[in-house]
């Protein structure tokens, strides 16, 4: 339920409560929560008077393990509840205070988990898989690399070149390494 239709939900209540507060019928109070609660989602109403005592507290029965987590959640995330003032808009004859059944939370909640679960995990597979091109990229240039000076190394044959790579450090990395080899045979000459 959105914040607009919540808020409309706790005014319209405390509107329609009003006769039933200044006229002190609890009874007619109680016909008006058990109209209202089902459909709205609602599951704890308290009304107080003008000096602020309890008048009439109503809390909705639990249903199982998924409803008392919801209104864990809702009391975790939301401590204080939606209130209005009862009144004919002079004179204010007390207060109503109105809390959620944590259901449409609990059911954002469960969708933003998801969707960040999936995002996490595409995220993760698209670093997985550019990654693996960028280190093969990478690798592909240095192994060959290492396998010609092992093979100059060997043959003492400086006619070898490395071929051209497209990371430009390992170009020079594969001149600078021939070079290295040959004026080390050279030096031992």
């Amino acid at each position: 339920m959105s914040r607009d239709q919540w808020n409309w939900r706790r005014d319209r209540f405390a509107f329609a409560g009003e006769p039933a507060l200044r006229f002190n019928d609890k009874l007619a109070m109680r016909e008006l929560i058990d109209q209202v609660v089902g459909p709205a989602q609602i599951a704890e109403i308290a009304v107080f008077d003008r000096e602020g005592t309890e008048w009439l507290r109503y809390e909705g029965a639990s249903h199982g393990v998924i409803d008392s987590t919801a209104r864990r959640l809702e009391r975790l995330l939301i401590n204080v509840p939606a209130t209005a003032t009862m009144g004919d808009g002079q004179v204010t004859l007390g207060r109503v205070s109105l809390r959620s059944d944590g259901r449409t939370l609990m059911r954002y909640m469960i969708w933003t988990g998801v969707a960040l679960l999936l995002s996490i995990t595409l995220t993760a597979i698209a670093v997985f898989v550019y990654s693996r091109r960028v280190a093969s990229s990478l690798a592909r240039p240095i192994n060959a690399l290492a396998s010609l000076t092992r093979q100059v190394r060997k043959s003492r044959s400086f006619e070898h070149r490395a071929e051209p790579s497209t990371v430009l450090e390992i170009d020079g990395l594969a001149m600078t390494s021939i070079r290295c080899s040959a004026k080390c045979t050279i030096n031992r000459l």
